[in-house]
Parts: C-alpha cells; structure tokens; sequence
C-alpha cells in the first residue's frame, strides 16, 4: 500500500498526472472518504 496526499491548491503534478492514471483499469475518487482508489 501506498499513501499519497493529494490536495487542491497543488501546483506541480502530482504522480506526473498526463498519463499516470492511463495505466489504471479504474480510478475511484472518494472525496468523503478522501481516498483514491487505483485498480492495476
């Protein structure tokens, strides 16, 4: 498991965001929860 913070006012892409999450067969933002869920 891999913990990363996300937050709104980020400036520089986190995880290099063009593309990063094309290697993913599903992203789940839970935004009441605050987690991200990446399925490979």
């Amino acid at each position: 498991m891999t913990n990363v913070s996300f937050s709104e006012d980020q400036t520089i892409p986190l995880l290099g965001r063009h593309g990063f999450f094309d290697h993913f067969k599903r992203v789940e933002f839970r935004e009441k929860e605050k987690t991200v869920m990446l399925e490979w």
